[in-house]
């Protein structure tokens, strides 16, 4: 964590040391940090043709009483497999 922080701070706009960083956090469970540096990946060359161009707002958690919630595979089936289960927390806030 402390290399990819000094990384940052010499590189400031560098995605990979942030994306790095964000995978560090979530894996100590600071998953607040950690989304937000993970979403630092847009901006890696390799993840730019998986970033889809959504024309509704993204979902960030908040209540969605009545909404529709798109849930789409962004980096393979293991990491969609691995967030199905994320599917009825969704669906106990609002989401439709």
């Amino acid at each position: 964590m402390a290399c990819y922080r000094h990384a940052i701070a010499l590189q400031p706009d560098q995605p990979d040391a942030h994306f790095n960083l964000g995978i560090v956090l979530l894996t100590c469970g600071d998953l607040m940090a950690g989304w937000r540096e993970y979403e630092w990946r847009w901006r890696m060359p390799h993840m730019r043709a998986a970033c889809r161009d959504m024309s509704k707002p993204q979902w960030y958690g908040e209540a969605a009483e009545g909404r529709t919630l798109l849930i789409h595979a962004e980096q393979g089936f293991g990491d969609t497999l691995q967030f199905c289960r994320y599917v009825r927390l969704a669906a106990e806030r609002g989401c439709g």
